[in-house]
């Protein structure tokens, strides 16, 4: 696989799936090495999920000036994140904002994706890919947590905040029914 992922290639339960490297993750060949990547693995690490989880974008390459990545390049990339998806047959697929979960669509089909709530915990959808259908449950991206922290008010930004926990507790719930798994 690309230098820009997280993960052995072993088989891990959970895939998580961002959009682009930012200019950290370029310079460190890695994803979610900057910001965005501690508070990716502050709840990660709450959730004890971090030894159970491949991390990797849509994009490999970082999109000039942080832009979002374009349809052309999210395509041009697509066989990537196949063979990713194809050698790690994950139990649950996380998407961290909408670039990535467009990138999912070009690659195979999300049921109702218009119905995916971001903000309610308790809701995810699935994703069809070749003949194997995974949960997917789409999170904000960190990105977008750190922004949202500084413009919400108090309450607002605890219940936002909630909610974000709740995602990162519906994946260990997908996850935590695997016996070879020692997850509290």
């Amino acid at each position: 696989f690309p230098s820009h992922d997280i993960g052995s290639e072993k088989s891990l339960p959970i895939m998580i799936i961002g959009e682009a490297p930012g200019e950290t993750e370029d310079q460190v060949g890695m994803p979610f090495m900057g910001v965005s990547g501690k508070v990716l693995d502050s709840y990660l690490s709450a959730h004890d999920l971090q030894h159970f989880s491949y991390i990797t974008n849509i994009v490999k390459c970082r999109p000039e000036k942080n832009r979002t990545p374009t349809t052309e390049e999210i395509k041009n990339c697509a066989p990537y994140l196949e063979d990713q998806i194809r050698a790690l047959k994950p139990k649950v697929i996380v998407t961290l904002g909408k670039s990535a979960m467009a990138g999912l669509q070009v690659i195979g089909t999300i049921q109702d994706p218009k119905s995916i709530e971001w903000k309610k915990p308790d809701v995810h959808s699935n994703f069809y890919f070749e003949d194997s259908v995974y949960p997917v449950i789409a999170i904000y991206h960190p990105s977008y947590y750190l922004r949202q922290k500084n413009a919400l008010s108090s309450n607002t930004w605890d219940e936002f905040e909630t909610n974000y926990d709740a995602k990162f507790l519906k994946v260990k719930s997908y996850i935590s029914c695997l016996s070879e798994l020692p997850i509290a």
